[in-house]
């Protein structure tokens, strides 16, 4: 029973993890997945430019440049 434990603590957020993906495979919510992750992928690189604007137009007019 011991070795049970340890083995839930020592790997306690797979589990956790696949869990979750079990219950979104069984209700259809991975539909749902990829919309998100592209809405806080824009928003993340939104607030990444709206940092970097300086850096991120010379990256892009090196890139050019190099094309």
């Amino acid at each position: 029973m011991e070795k049970f434990l340890q083995f839930l603590s020592d790997y306690k957020y797979p589990i956790i993890g696949f869990v979750i993906a079990l219950i979104f495979i069984m209700t259809d919510l991975y539909n749902l997945i990829v919309p998100i992750i592209l809405l806080i992928a824009g928003v993340y690189f939104g607030f990444y430019f709206q940092k970097n604007k300086e850096q991120f137009k010379e990256k892009v007019k090196k890139f050019i440049d190099k094309l």
